[in-house]
């Protein structure tokens, strides 16, 4: 997720599509690791994790906590990948 704007041969709606789907499988134990883990990382990380955790109707409190409200990250992804994202601040 860090890298989303990196990865060659795909584009950042495809690799939102695909954590989604990853993390649709995981048991609730494992996502709060996964939002555990993600707090190791950079805000922009937190906030979209936080949007596809929204979007999929997992809790994700413990994620917005952590972000500044007022902050902004800019990452390319579509509404239509991700129509949470207007409220963790990604544009």
């Amino acid at each position: 997720m860090k890298l989303v704007k990196q990865i060659p041969a795909t584009t950042p709606d495809e690799i939102v599509d695909i954590i989604s789907e990853k993390i649709k499988t995981l048991t609730s134990e494992q996502r709060h690791i996964l939002a555990t883990l993600a707090m190791g990382y950079a805000p922009f990380v937190r906030a979209q994790l936080g949007a596809i955790f929204e979007n999929l109707d997992i809790e994700a409190n413990e994620l917005r906590t952590t972000l500044n409200g007022v902050t902004t990250y800019k990452l390319p992804i579509s509404n239509n990948t991700l129509p949470t994202k207007s409220k963790w601040n990604i544009v």
